[in-house]
């Protein structure tokens, strides 16, 4: 057990840690995964469903500022994988995943979908509407839209 922080006893300290391995037993605590059922874009916040219910999330972008942006909502029936903040215990995307990545490959490779496979180091964005923005490991750059095949 780790010493106790300013003004805790060692009792205190290991009735949190047994509250804690509790939690984490019951999935109050940690990661869990669950899957998109809702999406509201004028909130933009996103419902999702897992063992322990059904709960609305707010939407984190990987970068976002007053006058410049990187955002993404994501499709209903995307999985999602779950943890929970430490400072409020509200839950939060951790990463979003496709249950279906390899098919997509397969896919590609057949010249049915888009979804291509990726080199070490190459980027590929992708919107439902087609539009799509590919950097490779080369100095190479793609942009399309709309129909490709």
């Amino acid at each position: 057990m780790n010493d106790p922080g300013p003004g805790q006893t060692w009792i205190q300290k290991r009735n949190q840690e047994q509250q804690r391995t509790h939690d984490l037993a019951q999935g109050l605590k940690g990661q869990f995964l669950a899957g998109i059922t809702g999406v509201d874009q004028e909130t933009e916040t996103y419902t999702v469903v897992s063992h322990g219910g059904q709960v609305k999330v707010r939407a984190l972008f990987p970068f976002q500022s007053r006058s410049a942006w990187m955002r993404g909502m994501p499709e209903v029936g995307s999985g999602v994988l779950m943890s929970f903040r430490t400072d409020s215990d509200e839950p939060e995307a951790t990463r979003f995943y496709d249950r279906d990545s390899f098919e997509n490959v397969k896919k590609f490779n057949e010249e049915q979908v888009a979804y291509r496979p990726l080199d070490p180091g190459e980027l590929d964005f992708a919107s439902n509407g087609l539009a799509q923005h590919y950097f490779g490991a080369r100095p190479v750059q793609d942009r399309s839209a709309g129909a490709m095949w």
